[in-house]
Formats: structure tokens, sequence, C-alpha cells
């Protein structure tokens, strides 16, 4: 059965705020049905695209055949759904409880399969790849190792486990952690150095219980490095767990005493890389009989966290709301909310609760869980809140650039507008050389001086403040719009970019006009058209001068295709008799076991890899071709070759007179990329990788080559993502190439 939208909720829903702290505000909740009692365990951000729920899907219409099936559904950033699929074989107890994407981009889910562990890995479009099932027990969370493996954590009767198993559903190892007659429970985990920190609680016969954290070996399967336990009060139980800048933060609820009336409230607690407590905060809504209990927690952009659960209302009533709690980096409470739906919109204020909570593509959050619509009917909920940031919202400002050019005399219009997010009205300060200019909202200046000018607007609410910042060059001749307008283009090879530029100078006298391509020059007009057929990053810059007055643009165009590199670089040759030459192109993604090659000379099949040796024995032209293709495209590319007797070349492939270095092949990439280049004679050589900042990354080669073509990789598994530099030192000359890192 597919799952179909029953509800659709553009709104923002009401609420009693027990601060006066601007809230951010609902951007949209939808419900998805697929039977009869459905729930969200977990939702997990997708790298591509929206997001991934999992849970169950149950069928109670039929009181003598109730079955449980486990549930997943993906969906876009609107909550749209692409795919949504059921798992199982109609047992009365299926579930997932957590869902992780793969490295690779499939979907691995844990739960439980009648009384067993279930692992389910499936395909981006949901379909089955392997389902296993292993001990007794139910599977909580599951995260993926750098090395491709995977571990759980979960719970069987007293007793908290960690399996480990292999990318294809293998079991590597378990570690069961039991001692005399406590509970144990291991509900969350992640990897960290030298093993995975798994989290929980441990509870005694007298009913105390404890917050539990251990540190586990993965070398050693599962031994435990270190444990700790934490009693902020006399009950305590942790259901999630979040990584931080040194250490982790633990989120789930705690009680001062369950023999008398006393209220269940969030807990949080931070501790370091070792499990030593640095500090815990609970919160609550400040009345005795209330209850509320998380289940899932994120770390906000702002270093924050937002906590998600429920809050159960009275003793009596037992009202059951979802709920959230928002806090500021160090645990203090920045504003809480309970979302009460109503019976007038449909729902019963019974059952209904927040389980998981992520941070989205935007730094908006994205909660799941489900709603009541009647006695026997539940509903997978996902609601997305909107990006909730401390201080005013800067949404417009104008001129937009903030690195501003203008002649001299010119006047300039600056316009800013904010808000914060319950839509207070803000103060605006513009500052001018140390001096306030306006409390407007809008500002007119007049530039009359050559030089570097500044302009600061500060907009300030009650609880902080934010600042746009103008650095205006005031001159006589400047690039004042360019095309394409953004200065980052990407495109596909063999296809043409229209470049211009128009400029604004005070004298008559005319302009003149430069264009480099890779630095070297190639027209002079004030626009020209470029034909990209590399599939690298390229270089264009436009300079403009009127006598000793200059100003530049320059364009970095991505030219992309599957085929991005390729040897020999020229791609006309003229070559002896008898020259065996070796040709290779090299895919933008040379890991996809989709690709497939083919090489033709002069029509014929000759190879199938991705290189190829060809001995030309005889004259003529000839024509050598590459073809490539995945599953969804194709391209190819083609050498010509001029066979003589008396070649004005030695027979040898055209490389470089100088010590070269090639753009790293694939770039942007993943976690593996190759970094080429190019000797005439043995020389000594230092290829280093750096960030942006300049810090050392990893020493890639140190020492003397021989001629020729040399090639290193570069593995980015443990970096994050960004920019980095490769730096080649020989005895000749520096080069640098960029490599661009995503995951």
């Amino acid at each position: 059965m597919y799952c179909k939208v029953l509800l659709t909720i553009f709104f923002f829903i009401l609420f009693v705020p027990t601060q006066s702290i601007s809230q951010p505000l609902v951007e949209w909740m939808r419900l998805y049905d697929n039977g009869q009692k459905e729930t969200f365990y977990d939702v997990y951000r997708v790298a591509e695209n929206g997001y991934i729920a999992c849970g169950l899907t149950g069928n109670y219409r039929n009181p003598n055949n109730p079955s449980d099936q486990m549930w997943i559904v993906r969906v876009d950033d609107r909550g749209e759904i692409l795919w949504n699929e059921s798992y199982g074989q109609n047992n009365v107890n299926d579930n997932l409880y957590s869902i992780i994407e793969a490295d690779n981009g499939d979907f691995v889910a844990t739960g439980y399969f009648g009384a067993s562990v279930a692992v389910l890995r499936v395909n981006s479009e949901g379909e089955v790849i392997w389902s296993n099932s292993y001990r007794a027990g139910d599977g909580y969370a599951v995260i993926e190792l750098k090395d491709g493996n995977f571990v759980i954590a979960g719970i069987y009767h007293r007793d908290a486990f960690l399996l480990c198993i292999d990318g294809e559903g293998d079991e590597l190892w378990e570690r069961t952690f039991h001692r005399d007659d406590r509970w144990h429970e291991l509900y969350t985990l992640r990897e960290t150095d030298n093993g995975v920190i798994a989290a929980g609680s441990i509870r005694a016969q007298n009913a105390i219980r404890s917050v539990w954290a251990i540190k586990a070996s993965i070398e050693d399967e599962g031994e435990t490095i270190w444990e700790r336990n934490y009693s902020p009060s006399r009950y305590n139980v942790c259901r999630s767990m979040v990584s931080t800048a040194g250490g982790f933060v633990l989120a789930g609820w705690t009680i001062d005493n369950y023999q008398v009336q006393s209220s269940i409230d969030f807990l949080l607690l931070r501790i370091n890389s070792r499990g030593e407590l640095i500090w815990s905060q609970r919160y609550d809504w400040g009345r005795s009989d209330y209850e509320e209990r998380s289940y899932g927690v994120t770390q906000l952009s702002d270093g924050g966290f937002l906590l998600a659960g429920y809050q159960k209302r009275g003793m009596e009533d037992r009202e059951i709301n979802p709920a959230v709690v928002r806090t500021y980096a160090n645990g203090q409470m920045r504003w809480q909310r309970v979302y009460p739906f109503s019976e007038e919109e449909g729902f019963r204020r019974v059952g209904n609760s927040f389980q998981s909570v992520v941070l989205g593509q935007d730094n908006s959050i994205m909660v799941c869980g489900k709603l009541n619509l009647d006695e026997s009917e539940y509903d997978g909920v996902l609601l997305k809140i909107e990006r909730d940031v401390i201080g005013p919202l800067v949404f417009y400002w104008s001129p937009k650039d903030t690195m501003v050019s203008a002649l001299v005399g010119d006047t300039v219009s600056f316009i800013v507008r904010a808000r914060n997010q319950i839509g207070f009205e803000m103060d605006y300060q513009w500052m001018r050389e140390g001096e306030e200019i306006s409390t407007d909202t809008t500002v007119t200046v007049v530039f009359d001086n050559f030089g570097e000018d500044s302009l600061r607007c500060i907009i300030t609410d009650d609880e902080a403040s934010v600042s746009i910042n103008w650095h205006i060059d005031v001159t006589s001749l400047y690039i004042d719009s360019h095309q394409p307008d953004s200065l980052n283009p990407s495109i596909r090879r063999n296809n043409s970019i229209n470049f211009s530029v128009t400029t604004r100078a005070i004298e008559d006298d005319p302009v003149e006009y430069v264009w480099l391509l890779d630095d070297e020059q190639i027209a002079e007009n004030d626009s020209v058209t470029i034909r990209f057929d590399r599939g690298r990053e390229h270089s264009v810059t436009a300079i403009a001068s009127q006598g000793e007055l200059a100003d530049s643009v320059i364009w970095q165009v991505m030219v992309n295709d599957l085929i991005v590199d390729y040897m020999p670089q020229q791609l006309e040759l003229s070559v002896e008799v008898d020259t065996t030459f070796e040709f290779e192109v090299f895919p933008f993604n040379p890991n996809d076991d989709s690709l497939q090659f083919l090489w033709t000379l002069n029509g014929d099949s000759i190879s199938d890899n991705s290189w190829v040796l060809v001995n030309f024995d005889s004259e003529g032209l000839y024509n050598i071709t590459a073809y490539v293709s995945d599953t969804t495209e194709s391209d190819s590319l083609t050498w010509t070759i001029d066979v003589t007797p008396n070649s004005v070349y030695s027979g040898e492939p055209q490389h470089p007179d100088t010590p070269t270095l090639y753009p790293p092949v694939p770039n942007p990439f993943n976690s593996v990329t190759t970094v080429r280049y190019y000797l005439p004679i043995v020389s000594k050589v230092r290829l280093n990788l750096f960030d942006v900042n300049g810090r050392l990354i990893a020493e890639l080669v140190d020492g003397y080559r021989i001629r020729g073509q040399h090639s290193v990789g570069v593995d980015g598994s443990d970096l994050v993502s960004g920019l980095y530099l490769v730096r080649m030192e020989s005895d000749y000359n520096i080069q640098i190439r960029k490599a661009l890192l995503i995951k």
C-alpha cells in the first residue's frame, strides 16, 4: 500500500510561551498514513535532498490478525513523498527505531523483527539490498564507521549490547553488557577516536536509575575503554546523543522521586571526550503534575541545542502533546514550546509525541513522531520549524554586494530590512567613520573623496544585534556590471559561455579591454564567447583599463562531464611510424560501478578499459575515440593522429618541458581523488596538501622522482568538507591546484 498525505498544514501553531523570547514559527506539518497505526521513530537529513524517516506501520482493523511492519518514507524538503515502503512478513512485532544514510547513498536502519534485532539496507529508491536478523533483542541505534562497517546498539531484557556488522550484513562481533542484577540499556551511539560512545541508563532493583555512557573499542570487539554514570537526581534516562566540539551532549529525562508526586523533566548533560561531566540541565514547565520526556536532540548552528519529546499535562486527563526545548550552547534554556493539537483540528490530545529531531539543510529544524487521530488511528508526522536565529534576522540589504565601487561624486542609497522571529520592530544605527549618520532603514551617501570608505548598519532588538558592513572603493574607473552574474559558473564540456563587462569612468577617454583564459590573452573587446573543451576548472579574467587606471573581474568556470581529464593533453598529434602512444581518460567519478568504456581506432573497437596503448605501424590519418557512459549519460573524446615518415615530433607524447601539476581528478571529490604531475627530468619534488588557511594537512611526496608521469592518491575520508590546496614545489617552480571536498 502506498503512503498518502492526508493533511498538509501551513500555519503558525498557537502556543503559550513561558518566556518572552522570539521563537521560530512552524513552516509546515504533514501527516503520513499507510494503514491504521503509524509512528516515525527517527528522521535523518539526506545529503542530496530532503529527509528519510523510519518507524512502523500497523493494521489492527482485523483483531484476529494484527500486524506491524517496518516502514521507511523518503520526502523532499517540502515533505512531498519521493517514495515509501513497508517491509516485513506481517509479524506482530516489526519496527525500525533508527536510520542513517551510508557513504554510498544507501540507507541502513535497525529495529526488531519478531523477537530479534533487525538490520535493513535499502538503496536510494527503497529497494532491499539485504535484510538480516541477529541476536534476540531490539536495535535502537545504528552508525556507519569510517571503514564502512556498522555498529548497532540495543537492549535485550536486562542486557545491553553492541553488534558490529560489515557492509554486506555479516556479523563481525558482538559485545553484551551485564552486571549483577541491574538493567542495562543502550539507546544511542556515536563514533569517536579509537571506538564508539554509547549511552543509555542503568537501573537497580530499588528503581534508582542513572544515565550510563561507555566508550568501547572497535579494534578489541567492543571491549570497554571507560564507563561513566551520571545521576543529577534519583531517576535518570538517556535516549539520544549528539557529538559536539570536544565531547557529547546526552538528552533524556529526570525525576526526583517516583514514590511521591514529582515532575518528570527534560534532561540535558554535556560530557567531554573522556566521559567527564561538564554540566547538566533540567527543564520543566513549573508544574509537579506535569511529565516531560525528551527522545531526541540536535545541535543548532549557533552551538545551542533543541530537545524534542512530549508533555503530559495532569494526572487525571493525561493530555499528551509534542513539546520542544531550545537552549543556548551552555545549556541554559532559551525557550520551550508545547504543540497542543486540538479536537477542532481533528486530533485527540492523547498519545501525541515527537520522537526524533535533526537539523535541516537550511538550518531549519525537522522533528518526527506521531499524532493521534482517534482511539484506533495514529499517523506519522513530520513538522518543520523554521530556522532559529538568536537576535535579528536580516532578510534584505542593498547593494547586495558588500564590496562596492563608486566614482568620485556618486550618490549611493543603502537599504537594510530585518526582523526577529516574533515580528518585533528593530532599531537601526548607520555608522560612517565612527559617527552616526542615520537611524532609518535607508541612508544615502555622497562619496566625494578618492580612496577607501566604509559604512556599517547595526540592527538591534532586545536580545542581540547584527550588522552589515560595506567597503566602498571610490575611484575614477571601475567595472560596473558583468555577465555571467555568477563568478563561479558551471558548464558541460564542449559548450560556450558569453562573457561581457560594462565600465564607468570619469574621463571620456576610451577604455581598453583584455581577456585572459587560464592566463593566456584571447581577446581585446568588452565581450568574448569562449568554448570550453577541457573538463576541469578554468580561469577567465576581464581587465578594463584607462591610462594608468585599471579594474578586473575573474570567473572560475567549472567544466564538468563524464570525462574531466585526458592524456595526451593535445588532441591533434603528429608522430613517426612505429610510435606507440598511451591514451587515457579520467571520468568524473572513477569509483562509479556503472561506468563503461569503449575505444575505437578509425571506427573499429580496440579496448574497453579507461586506457589503451596504440602502435601506429603505417602512415596515414588516424582517429582514436574514447566513449564513456554510465546509467544516465555518455561522453566521448577524439584524438587525430597524423602518422608520417618524417614527423616533426620525436615519436613521444608531447609532454610539457617543465614540471607540471595537473588538476586533481575527480574534482570536486567525495572521499578520494588523484593528483597527477609530470617531470621532464629527474627532479626533487615536494607535494603537500593545505587547507585554505595555509595549514599543512598532509605530506604527499618529498624526494627525488624520475622523469615521466606520476600520480598520488589523496584520502579525504577524515577531512571536513571544503576547499583544499595541492602545492607542488620542484627545482623549477611552485604550482598550486584547488581540490574541493564535498561529503
